[in-house]
């Protein structure tokens, strides 16, 4: 974890007034009012956004709390129907990318990475368990999805570093057609081809994956241990400090790097600093198998289940300067 000198060098800054800008964990003293102050983050509030068109179970999703863009997924329907839906976000509501930018493989299951204008989505399940679907990846554009390479594992439900990008990101965990046994297995994208990186120490399936290639976080698993959580630094994993409460399936985090996580699971929430999780409040509408975007301060809930909901919670963590004391 980024210690304080790594981000804003050595001495604290001496000010007449308090900084604009400010940035968590930034330290100062105010000169004016000869205080030493630190600023920190509010633990959070959880609010209903804009629902989905649709009640989405296993919805795959990347991008922030006010451009997101949402795909595939299972709607209702007799076993469940697949879908290639395409939606994106404004902060607001959701709009329909097709028939622009349809995904060419329905499915559910996958997970995507990068940003509304630029993105990759992999690993779905297809229709029927279809192994094909296992390694198809998707690039987005801001416009259209394209075909990209296939990663190199058959992995449904595998994880993927939500906050990587459309070149750089990994996948991780998941499960596997000819064993059901969790996956272990991680690849790494460098935007041409996928590369094999160090496996996780505790294979799992359908848990929540987010950071970047070398700071990833997994947290949750869909069989015990349920709140296991490891960290990736691009070549190995780690344990971790796991989940503060004991999941039972399909956690969803978001974040930009491990040490600044948002997770949730059900009706529970918590943010991770790299060291511990703090509980952040509950969502109106408990699921598993949501979308997941944004950040660890403006995160972004969408549609999940059982049952299928369209329902979308957005999550708010407000700045808060705090006065140092010897107390």
């Amino acid at each position: 974890m980024a210690t304080y000198y790594d981000i804003f060098g050595q001495k604290v800054q001496y000010l007449s007034s308090d900084p604009a800008n400010l940035t968590e964990g930034q330290v100062w003293y105010n000169s004016t009012s000869n205080t030493a102050k630190v600023q920190g983050f509010s633990t959070g509030s959880w609010s209903t956004g804009g629902s989905v068109p649709t009640a989405t179970n296993f919805i795959g999703s990347f991008g922030s709390q006010t451009a997101a863009l949402a795909f595939n997924g299972e709607i209702p329907g007799a076993g469940g129907n697949q879908t290639q839906q395409s939606l994106s976000y404004d902060g607001t509501s959701w709009t329909a990318t097709n028939p622009t930018g349809p995904l060419s493989t329905s499915g559910q299951g996958a997970r995507g990475a990068g940003t509304l204008g630029s993105g990759i989505a992999s690993s779905y399940q297809g229709g029927g368990g279809t192994p094909a679907a296992y390694t198809d990846v998707k690039e987005w554009d801001g416009t259209s999805w394209t075909a990209g390479t296939s990663h190199n594992n058959r992995q449904s439900n595998a994880m993927m570093a939500s906050a990587g990008s459309q070149t750089s990101t990994a996948i991780f965990g998941g499960t596997s057609e000819s064993d059901p046994s969790p996956r272990v297995n991680t690849e790494e994208w460098d935007g041409a081809t996928w590369t094999n990186g160090g496996n996780l120490n505790t294979g799992r399936g359908a848990s929540g994956g987010s950071g970047t290639l070398t700071s990833s976080i997994c947290v949750g698993s869909d069989s015990s241990p349920f709140a296991l959580v490891e960290e990736y630094d691009g070549t190995s994993w780690a344990a971790a400090t796991a989940y503060p409460s004991a999941p039972d399936a399909s956690s969803r985090c978001t974040g930009a790097t491990q040490d600044a996580t948002l997770a949730w699971h059900r009706g529970t929430a918590a943010t991770y600093n790299g060291t511990s999780w703090t509980a952040v409040g509950t969502l109106s509408t408990p699921r598993i198998s949501a979308g997941a975007a944004g950040s660890f301060t403006e995160g972004l809930c969408i549609a999940g289940g059982p049952p299928n909901t369209a329902a979308v919670e957005e999550f708010i963590a407000g700045p808060i300067t705090q006065t140092i004391t010897t107390s």
